[in-house]
């Protein structure tokens, strides 16, 4: 899904919160706090979805930890065996 397409959405989720706060400001105030909220929230939504890591990131780790975890316990049942 695009990302201009979910920041829409996000928007549109937010959009009563955002007129409660519109609601508490000066009318001759409002265009200007609307402009800074969305500009924030936009911001806000470009920062985060850089630091996120993509679906082969995430799979390439799972996998990684996977091993890991089998190579453990591995060697725990070595270790273990060893032991006896």
């Amino acid at each position: 899904m695009n990302s201009d397409t979910n920041e829409l959405k996000i928007i549109k989720l937010l959009t009563p919160l955002i007129n409660k706060a519109l609601s508490q400001t000066s009318i001759q105030n409002r265009e200007d706090l609307l402009q800074e909220l969305l500009l924030m929230i936009l911001v806000y939504l470009r920062k985060s979805s850089k630091e996120l890591p993509s679906f082969f990131q995430l799979l390439e780790q799972e996998s990684n930890a996977l091993i890991n975890n089998s190579i453990d316990i591995v060697h725990k049942k070595v270790d273990g065996e060893d032991n006896n």
